[in-house]
């Protein structure tokens, strides 16, 4: 009887192991490449512009990358950084805030690092960004949705500019759990990033962050 219960309790141990590791090999996703770049721009400007993001499968991060290169192309200093690697706003005269879209909204740490720097932003011309693969479009019904997914930073900051992009699913950066979701939701899937469309967003951006120069 001993033996028989030892032998139970061994097999419930290894089938609880054997479910951690499923549920384990469900959610996890092939980690983000995430990018620190910065980039100068003409000599006498002054202003030294944050870009920071907030991804899960590095889609975010890229374009992120790209609007900081276009603001230094257009005489500013910029850089792409991780929001989770941003401690605090000191040096910096405007800021681009970038996430991606998880559950109708922006992703928890970008919405933190607004409500944690509210003072600070509040005081300088902030523009939010928004990558997402739902709700697309300018009817009525897509703007109403869409606009849900920055609500909580639109209530404690008021952005100088905003603006919805198209973002990307690659399957293979994603878990299984999140392969599911994506079927179930019926997401598009593959890379819709406009990239002339960013980057002439980026130009129109960019005379609201200059200074007057030095």
């Amino acid at each position: 009887m001993r033996l028989m219960g030892r032998r139970r309790f061994v097999f419930a141990l290894a089938g609880v192991a054997l479910v951690a590791l499923g549920i384990r090999s469900a959610t996890r996703r092939p980690a983000p490449t995430l990018i620190n770049s910065a980039c100068q721009g003409a000599p006498r400007m002054t202003d030294r512009i944050l870009v920071t993001y907030a991804t899960r499968t590095g889609s975010t991060a890229e374009v992120a990358d790209a609007i900081a290169s276009r603001l230094c192309d257009a005489g500013l200093s910029a850089e792409a950084r991780p929001v989770t690697e941003v401690t605090n706003l000191e040096g910096y005269s405007g800021a681009v805030l970038g996430s991606a879209v998880r559950f109708a909204s922006w992703l928890p740490e970008m919405t933190d690092f607004v409500s944690a720097n509210r003072d600070a932003l509040s005081a300088m011309p902030v523009a939010f960004f928004t990558m997402h693969m739902l709700a697309l479009g300018d009817g009525p019904a897509a703007v109403e949705e869409s606009a849900k997914y920055t609500a909580e930073a639109r209530d404690l900051i008021t952005p100088t500019d905003e603006v919805f992009f198209e973002g990307m699913i690659d399957p293979a950066r994603l878990s299984f759990l999140d392969r599911l979701a994506v079927r179930l939701v019926k997401s598009p899937v593959g890379d819709r990033r406009d990239r002339e469309r960013i980057a002439a967003w980026t130009d129109r951006l960019a005379p609201r962050f200059a200074a007057v120069p030095t």
